[in-house]
């Protein structure tokens, strides 16, 4: 075996090989040799790399070269500090730069964060416009599983450096190599790198590095992806928008190995190899035994399939066929987005088909068995035992094909589905949009054009489209086109599934827009069709028909939650109960949709005061998501919400805090910042740390709350009151009472309009204005609002005695002495049937 070559050889490798390429052809090798000189070593690799120059793969192979070169070791920056960090160890290198671990040494805090630096012997404008890129690419990604970027700049002599989130991991490879997950575990772990390679795409970044030293998983098991010094972002000025000469090449595309452009599919096919490599442990061409062959067998020659590489039968069939999907050589044979390649292992998991293979009936039929195994071994016995009866073999193989048929129309209307919102996102792709990158809005909202414009007479395609786009709408808090779009998408609706389906979602919408009467109506016409049809007292009759039933469950629990909503406690206790109770009954006590119903029942709990009723439910809820779920799946939110929020009213401050402080930042990058769910936390947060007396640690949470309350649902929003009312209670405690009051008049206003004078929750500010007005000794202020008050409580029952003790107080400041002592007698009167609480805070 010849002696490898060191670092200095590779360099002039280098520096002759590019030197070289710039000449004619027929002066390459004379200057070459010239160049060389005695060094037969130097000849030999460039005539190498010259042997492929006349083919599409020869320019690729510089980049080998440049791979190689990283195992050199320029002078080390340990111990240089570069900005506020300092350099303490090299922890990794190649072709793009050297990182180190570095510790932030300021004066209030210490961090530990990965630094990548370009050392000064790669420097050139292009390597400098890629680390800017780099930086301005990381900025823009914000993904669990995507490593942060927290700063950047350069040296003052000018070396560019990154600044990194540190990730302490193993590659994942080495992760699969050491803890041996199972297939299932395997397939999670690479929908979650998927799943930051989508969100990548979406902000049109093409990674265009995908391989295992650029994914870690930490010590919780999550993959982290790295390294985007190489990433694509579409814009002017990019010098690599012919193709980029930097590539991984064991894991790089055809496409990449032959110069071409980079698109969102040469991110599938890295993705695909490294599928193959989670699967058998091996790359897909690893018994090329040189550079050239490698690239030869990348652009001319497909991998072995999975199940062949490794010996593992159990690979074969749809794994193969999904890895095979997502290398194939031709980009426009490979799956058009990492989204469809997702759904495609997804399907695997769930044992159903894939959009890859054709749909053949025996492979529907081969699917179906292995999902429903225990039920089509039921029919298989109960067929045996009545195999004589040819009547009833007629219908049943009626059914079959009557189910056989409907199973087709769904396929069809699923896969067309999927195509339009495929076809509209493929909008955002660079190729399409030009570098005009398109907000998830406007990508709406041209959908609901095309779906207006495109599909007439297709009325099925367009209810189910519109439902889609609906919840989209819903979710990003514009609730008003989402009622309209869920209003013509049920108008359209021709089946009593899909219209189930679509009126909960409808209810949903209405509730969140105050607009009670009308979810009313709505809910009562859905439950009226279903109990029609569905036989609520028998679990099989309800999985008999899931769609309903389902439909069913979340409009008992939307009608809990709007009783709720208008504090009648009674209804909304019986509603939301009686959803868990179906809801078991169709799932079983341990569906993950159960944690669902029982979350809207503590909800319920929570708003008519019986936290301690809510707390085992928020818990339980958890207990089902927990097993099953990644932590930052919405259910798992919103159950250690609420049962944060539920502690902090409890005044069980430490555990409120734990649950809080875990939560909130998951919110702020899966949900956004202006989401409000996320809002609600920051709220909860700050009401929380009010009541703590940390005020000074409240307040910026209580306004920007308020601000983000205000900025995405406006200034008259309902649930934008119970913010205005924490922070009226802090600025009290603060001692700016006329703040103070300006907020609680600002709630009042706000409840008596959308909800009534009248109602519990408006009554409740309106005492808060009364209370402000006491402490600043506005007395007749304070007797106007104090006696609104409570001639409006008197209408439901006797008033609570602090609160006319505290009238009366205000009436005798005036001089009103004979009615101050008439409000005090009513006081003695009602003590002794007043509610425990001190009704006289806002809230």
């Amino acid at each position: 075996m010849s002696e490898p070559l060191g670092p200095d050889v590779w360099a002039r490798v280098e520096r002759l090989f590019s030197e070289v390429m710039s000449l004619p052809e027929e002066e390459r090798i004379g200057y070459l040799r010239r160049a060389a000189g005695d060094d037969p070593r130097v000849v030999a690799e460039v005539e190498s790399l010259l042997a492929h120059a006349e083919t599409r793969v020869a320019d690729r192979m510089r980049d080998l070269v440049a791979a190689a070169q990283g195992d050199a070791r320029p002078g080390s920056a340990v111990g240089l500090k570069i900005g506020p960090y300092r350099l303490t160890e090299e922890i990794g290198r190649g072709g793009m730069g050297v990182v180190y671990l570095g510790v932030r040494e300021d004066a209030d805090f210490e961090q530990i964060v990965a630094v990548k630096l370009l050392p000064g012997g790669l420097y050139s404008e292009e390597m400098a416009w890629r680390f800017g890129n780099e930086r301005r690419i990381l900025a823009g990604l914000e993904h669990p599983a995507i490593a942060r970027f927290l700063d950047g700049g350069s040296t003052p002599e000018g070396v560019p450096y990154v600044v990194m989130e540190y990730v302490d991991g193993r590659p994942v490879d080495r992760f699969c190599e050491e803890d041996a997950p199972d297939l299932e575990a395997r397939l999670d772990l690479f929908l979650q790198i998927c799943d930051a390679v989508r969100h990548a795409h979406a902000r049109l970044v093409i990674h265009r590095d995908i391989k295992p030293a650029n994914i870690l998983v930490d010590r919780t098991g999550t993959p982290r992806l790295l390294d985007f010094g190489i990433a694509k972002l579409l814009e002017p000025g990019d010098p690599d928008a012919a193709g980029t000469r930097i590539m991984s090449p064991s894991f790089a595309s055809p496409e990449q190995v032959s110069g071409e452009p980079a698109t969102v599919v040469t991110d599938v096919y890295a993705l695909g190899g490294l599928l193959y490599l989670l699967l058998t442990g091996r790359r897909p061409h690893d018994t090329a035994t040189t550079s050239a062959e490698l690239a030869r067998r990348i652009t001319d020659s497909d991998p072995q399939p999975p199940s062949v590489a490794s010996g593992d039968r159990s690979l074969a069939g749809d794994l193969d066929t999904i890895v095979l999907t997502a290398m194939r050589r031709d980009p426009a044979e490979r799956y058009p987005s990492v989204d469809r390649l997702m759904q495609d292992v997804a399907a695997f998991q769930g044992s159903l088909p894939i959009s890859a293979r054709p749909p053949t009936l025996t492979y529907r039929t081969r699917k179906f068995v292995r999902r429903n195994r225990a039920a089509v071994v039921a029919a298989l016995v109960a067929t045996a035992a009545v195999v004589g009866g040819a009547a009833a073999a007629t219908t049943g193989m009626l059914r079959a094909r009557a189910a056989e048929a409907s199973a087709l129309e769904e396929a069809r209307v699923a896969e067309e589905v999927s195509d339009f919102l495929v076809g509209l996102f493929g909008e955002s792709d660079p190729q399409n949009s030009l570098g005009e990158e398109a907000t998830a809005r406007e990508l709406l909202d041209r959908g609901v054009e095309r779906i207006d414009t495109e599909l007439v007479g297709q009325p099925v395609l367009q209810a189910r489209l519109k439902n889609v786009m609906a919840g989209s709408y819903g979710a990003l808090d514009d609730f008003e086109r989402s009622e309209r779009l869920y209003r013509e998408a049920l108008d359209l609706a021709d089946t009593p599934e899909l219209r189930a389906t679509i009126a909960h979602s409808l209810a949903g919408a209405l509730r969140y827009t105050d607009q009670y009467d009308e979810a009313f109506a709505v809910l009562d016409t859905l439950m009226a069709e279903v109990e029609a049809v569905v036989d609520t007292t028998d679990g099989p009759s309800m999985r008999r028909t899931p769609e309903l039933s389902h439909a069913l469950v979340v409009g008992l629990q939307e009608r809990g939650l709007v009783l709720a909503d208008l504090g009648d406690s009674a209804r909304a206790v019986e509603a939301l109960e009686r959803g868990v109770r179906l809801r078991e009954r169709l799932g079983g006590p341990n569906a993950e949709a159960v944690g669902e119903s029982m979350i809207g029942l503590a909800t319920g709990y929570n708003r008519f005061g019986r936290p301690e009723d809510a707390i085992p439910l928020y818990r339980r809820a958890l207990e089902v998501y927990e097993p099953e779920l990644d932590p930052r799946h919405p259910g798992i939110l919103e159950a250690t919400e609420g049962l944060a929020a539920t502690y902090a009213s409890m005044r069980l401050f430490d555990s409120a805090s734990v649950l809080f402080e875990r939560v909130l930042p998951i919110q702020r990058v899966v949900y956004g910042p202006e989401n409000a769910q996320t809002v609600q936390t920051i709220a909860n947060l700050g009401s929380m740390l009010a009541d703590m007396g940390r005020l000074e640690e409240a307040e910026p949470y209580l306004l920007e709350a308020l601000e983000l309350r205000t900025r995405i649902f406006g200034e008259e929003e309902l649930l934008t009151t119970t913010v205005l009312n924490n922070l009226a209670s802090l600025r009290q405690q603060q001692g700016n009472l006329a703040e103070a009051e300006a907020l609680w008049v600002r709630a009042t206003e706000i409840r008596q309009t959308r909800l009534g004078p009248d109602h519990p929750a408006a009554v409740s500010t309106l005492l808060g204005v009364a209370n402000t007005r006491r402490l600043q000794e506005n007395w007749p202020g304070a007797a106007e609002a104090f006696g609104e008050a409570v001639g409006l409580l008197r209408r439901s029952g006797p008033v609570h005695p602090i609160i006319l003790t505290d009238y009366a107080l205000v009436l005798r400041e005036l001089g009103r002495v004979g009615e101050a002592e008439a409000i005090e007698q009513e006081a003695r009167e009602s003590e002794a049937e007043a509610p425990p609480t001190a009704a006289s805070s806002g809230s």
